[in-house]
């Protein structure tokens, strides 16, 4: 939502009124936006909203149409969506093949979304479009994947490769000294597992006047980090929509996360004020990416380099002469499970965090250790002059090969479990892409390309669990600001298995909230979000 504003302030400062393009919000569950009235297309009839009911812009009017806008700002998922075998995907290229494809944090695809973009963009590319691909955290593997550079470079060479820089097919520029260059302090805490201790860190930074960002890999540690924060702060906190503490994560409705996003912004955005007894806000890592939000601390669970390096990028972000005492330069602390020990991590899944083979957030331990040898290593981190060096010692094979060497045959054996899954899914991708080298024409082996696709097989964008839609008659009410939920998306993995999901469901209002069941299972719904009951 925060990127779409921004879109749009722009436009309006690009383009005269009344000339203006509309920028459509391309993010299905989201209001479209309805201020694309009387507009001329090229070559066409002149076109008027007013020829439909709604008043919406004919290109954000279904999703499948949403690339069909001059601008259109949303998730990645819309333009994957034309290299997959699934309806439609001929019709969202051809509309995207005269546009400028933007993708920023390219570096946080994993190996499916890697190779549906790589054949996404092969057909962009084919077809006379243009690409830009935007990562601060890109490592030389992948990066030497993208611009089509066969073999691999040394760690050496991967860290003397100019950063920040813009890089071509055949060439790399330097952009120069950047300006917002900071040294952050680094430091560990072993106490991922405990949300007392966690809150207790961010509270005391909030009463000196600090805005305190605290970043969770998991929903269940948000929740358990902010209400104990929550629980500790006394008059502190009001627990209202206006308190200084506020939790922010992804299983929210839609009316309210965008309330939420607006909230935080207001709390640590570019245009927030001091605040005389600091703010704390919690969540996850819906926080990393979008939101423009600038804290005085950073609180953050132990995740890879780049994303680490994302969550510092929030981390005193613009420049402000009116930070609390002890808080003028930025800091981020790190919190590692006991011990500073990762080899737990690969036999159990319990209390993972999120972190190894059976967290399936960051699965691959041997680039969390490498990140925390560096935050032991470096206890300052000057970016972005290290960027590069943080990056290839955490995600070059032969940094990982090291540790792999060291710490023996578990943490080999974990190293082939992370590339047989890596290879599985990059076949699965490879299986669901349109190969566009085959004709349509009848007597060519494109069985499938001639009769279309099997439309009971569901082909999705990102890998994990799926999601359904709640639909709720009545509508309940948000327990924020009191407008109506229509729908809510919840994962397929928490109902019973049954795999039927009603056309709607009821609520029962319960204090601060409100209850619901789909099949056997109970839900809740209040401030802290989707839970189940």
């Amino acid at each position: 939502m925060q990127i779409h504003e921004r879109v749009e302030r722009f436009v309006a400062r690009l383009f005269p009124e009344g000339h203006r393009p509309p920028a459509v919000l391309a993010v299905p569950g989201y209001d479209p936006d309805a201020d694309a009235a009387d507009v001329a297309l090229a070559g066409y009839d002149y076109y008027s909203a007013g020829h439909h009911d709604d008043g919406k812009p004919w290109a954000s009017e279904h999703p499948k149409r949403f690339l069909a806008a001059q601008i259109a700002v949303g998730t990645v998922d819309q333009a994957l969506l034309g290299a997959l075998k699934v309806k439609n995907a001929h019709m969202r290229t051809a509309c995207l093949s005269r546009n400028l494809l933007v993708v920023d944090e390219v570096h946080a695809s994993d190996a499916y979304m890697t190779e549906i973009l790589a054949a996404l963009l092969d057909a962009h590319r084919q077809a006379g479009g243009y690409a830009l691909l935007m990562s601060a955290t890109l490592g030389s593997v992948a990066r030497r994947r993208w611009l089509d550079e066969s073999g691999e470079s040394g760690i050496a060479d991967a860290i003397d490769v100019p950063y920040p820089a813009v890089s071509t097919r055949g060439d790399t520029i330097d952009a120069g000294e950047n300006d917002q260059a900071k040294t952050v302090a680094m430091s560990s805490r072993p106490v991922m597992r405990e949300p007392d201790a966690v809150a207790q860190f961010a509270l005391d930074a909030a009463r000196a006047g600090a805005k305190v960002l605290v970043v969770r890999n998991t929903v269940n540690y948000a929740v358990n980090t902010w209400q104990a924060v929550a629980e500790r702060a006394g008059p502190f906190d009001k627990l209202g929509m206006n308190a200084p503490t506020r939790l922010h994560h992804g299983r929210y409705a839609a009316g309210d996360r965008r309330l939420l996003d607006a909230r935080v912004e207001e709390l640590l955005g570019k245009d927030s004020q001091p605040m005389v007894n600091g703010c704390v806000v919690v969540g996850t890592q819906t926080l990393e990416q979008s939101l423009d939000i600038d804290a005085d601390l950073l609180i953050t669970d132990l995740c890879p380099v780049d994303v680490l390096l994302q969550r510092i990028g929030r981390l005193h972000r613009h420049t402000r002469d009116n930070r609390p005492a002890g808080y003028d330069a930025p800091a981020c602390i790190v919190l590692t499970p006991p011990g500073d020990d990762l080899s737990p991590l690969l036999d159990s899944g319990q209390d993972a965090n999120g972190l190894g083979p059976h967290g399936y957030v960051y699965r691959n331990l041997h680039v969390l250790e490498a990140t925390r040898r560096l935050i032991e290593k470096y206890d300052e981190w000057r970016i972005p002059e290290m960027n590069r060096r943080l990056v290839e010692n955490a995600t070059h094979p032969t940094a990982l090969e090291r540790i792999t060497d060291e710490l023996g045959d578990e943490w080999k054996n974990h190293g082939i479990d992370v590339e047989g899954s890596y290879f599985a899914d990059k076949l699965t991708a490879e299986g669901n892409t349109i190969k566009r080298e085959k004709s349509f024409y009848p007597e060519e082996d494109n069985e499938e390309i001639c009769k279309g696709w099997d439309n009971e097989v569901k082909i999705r964008t990102r890998l994990g669990d799926d999601r359904v839609d709640i639909i709720f008659e009545p509508a309940p009410v948000s327990p924020f600001d009191g407008a109506a939920i229509e729908r809510i998306a919840m994962t397929v993995r928490w109902l019973d298995g049954s795999g039927s999901v009603p056309e709607s469901v009821e609520t029962t209002d319960m204090d601060g909230g409100f209850e619901f069941g789909v099949g056997s299972r109970r839900f809740r719904y209040d401030r802290l979000g989707l839970r189940r009951a």
